[in-house]
């Protein structure tokens, strides 16, 4: 949220087995597919009457796990912070596929933090021309600095 818009990411997901989850036999979590060739959506709503909403595509597939709270506008552009995996990273996303499990890294039932197989959440600053409808940049705020879902083993920090 910021003075005069909301902001929310549109994480692309693929086709989903809800049959599945309907009638109790997996979770939410268990059927969600991340679409790694879709782009995500980021949808803009103006607060006050008389704008109309925008929403732009990043240029490669993301997924935001948090928008955080902070949003700025200035120069006419929007700037949004979110933490997230970048869906292209072929560490941790497939790319010889068009889809790959939601937390489909993790190893089990618990997250593996240990042995890298938990993408890291990183922090993007996100910035929309709002009056020309563009994305004008999304990049990693410090490139490699992790956020969330270490990978690392405490004694070998990133």
């Amino acid at each position: 949220v910021s003075k005069s818009y909301y902001s929310f990411f549109d994480n692309p997901y693929g086709e989903m087995d809800n049959m599945r989850y309907l009638i109790g036999l997996k979770a939410p979590t268990q059927i969600m597919q991340l679409a790694l060739r879709q782009p995500t959506k980021v949808h803009v709503v103006p607060r006050s009457k008389g704008q109309d909403p925008v929403t732009v595509e990043l240029d490669h597939s993301y997924f935001c796990i948090h928008l955080n709270g902070l949003s700025e506008e200035k120069d006419g552009k929007l700037y949004l912070y979110s933490t997230g995996w970048d869906l292209t990273d072929e560490r941790f996303f497939p790319q010889s596929q068009d889809s790959a499990p939601f937390l489909g890294a993790w190893g089990g039932a618990y997250p593996d933090f240990t042995r890298g197989k938990v993408p890291p959440s990183l922090l993007y600053e996100t910035v929309i021309d709002v009056e020309k409808g563009t994305v004008v940049s999304h990049e990693e705020v410090r490139p490699g600095i992790v956020i969330e879902f270490p990978t690392q083993e405490e004694d070998k920090p990133n």
